[in-house]
């Protein structure tokens, strides 16, 4: 009954977020063989990989914070402060939870147009680092609309009731404060 409501979307979406935390996770692991031959090059034969700075700040870094956000965000591995929230009334609660929902949608729509807006740009000018290194700037741009509208897209799924966020065991640390 549920996928008939929703067409299949939270399939996609499951799938979405799996193949892109795999890139994450390649990502992390390109990022930490490249730092480690371009430290080994420097120490070692005095000879850094040319642009490898730049390359991780313009690609690994924007790659490792955007592509896994919807996937963090279904897992509540974002943080959440809760030393106020765990004593309003349960009511209040669920109020202040959508109030939340909805202002994240707005910024990370926001955040989704803009980054559309430099990716298209830079994908229509052919936009080039202006590092050692030459390289084109627009896949990296595209990585920012990619995860937000993903994340926007399982907000709403959220806001409405769709699908539900992973909730974790949280027995051991209820009396915690964020």
């Amino acid at each position: 009954m549920e996928q008939q409501r929703t067409f299949g979307l939270n399939k996609i979406m499951v799938f979405l977020e799996k193949l892109l935390i795999w890139i994450a996770c390649l990502t992390l692991l390109v990022l930490a063989l490249l730092t480690t031959a371009d430290a080994l090059g420097r120490y070692l034969f005095n000879s850094p990989i040319p642009g490898t700075g730049e390359i991780i700040e313009d690609y690994f870094m924007i790659a490792l914070i955007f592509l896994p956000l919807s996937y963090s965000f279904m897992q509540e591995g974002h943080v959440h402060v809760s030393m106020i929230e765990r004593f309003f009334p349960n009511r209040v609660k669920y109020f202040v939870g959508k109030f939340n929902l909805f202002l994240s949608f707005g910024l990370f729509a926001l955040i989704t147009i803009a980054g559309w807006n430099v990716f298209s740009e830079a994908f229509r000018i052919n936009e080039i680092s202006t590092s050692s290194v030459g390289y084109p700037m627009w896949p990296c741009y595209v990585m920012v609309p990619v995860g937000c509208s993903l994340l926007c897209l399982r907000i709403i799924q959220v806001f409405f009731g769709r699908t539900r966020k992973e909730q974790q065991d949280t027995s051991t640390d209820t009396d915690r404060a964020a």
